[in-house]
């Protein structure tokens, strides 16, 4: 698999997912493709662990569900993403401690809703696990009312070496 990366999505501080100062979480950033999907590369560590060796169910379906959800960014990029509904798949066991490929896109998109799908891939390119969702599109002030959104949502941390392209 190839993606032809056209833009990096923004993070947030404290984001389980995406936070850039959640030691605890994935640390993890998005890219837009050519292709009108979403990916990432991660890794799940020791502390996100369930049974040994394994990635913790809870922690593949929050990626699972981030990424679905971020795909609507790609066409609307001032509304968020609220899961109303998220159906999973595990499929294999999702390992610790390798790079992961997760990969989401928009199915369908209305008015105030759109459903979206997304899978998690080891590197020889096997699915691990996949998702599909409903979710209602919010706007980021409605969400985090008492919040400054603009400090903690809008981190945009350019890659010392722009990414072009990921080879899976």
């Amino acid at each position: 698999m190839v993606f032809n990366i056209t833009k990096k999505q923004i993070s947030s501080h404290d984001c389980f997912i995406c936070g850039v100062d959640n030691k605890a979480g994935l640390l993890s950033s998005f890219y837009e493709t050519e292709e009108g999907e979403v990916v990432c590369v991660f890794e799940t560590k020791q502390f996100h662990q369930s049974y040994p060796e394994r990635t913790h169910g809870g922690i593949i379906c929050a990626m699972l569900d981030e990424i679905a959800g971020r795909a609507l960014w790609i066409t609307e990029p001032t509304s968020w993403a609220v899961t109303g509904s998220i159906n999973l798949r595990y499929l294999k066991p999702v390992p610790l401690d390798t790079q992961l490929l997760a990969v989401g896109k928009m199915d369908i998109n209305k008015s105030w809703t759109f459903t979206a799908s997304a899978k998690i891939y080891d590197k020889s390119g096997e699915v691990l696990a996949e998702s599909s969702g409903l979710y209602i599109k919010q706007k980021a002030e409605r969400i985090a009312e008492n919040t400054n959104l603009s400090k903690e949502i809008d981190i945009l941390i350019e890659d010392k070496i722009p990414l072009k392209q990921i080879e899976w």
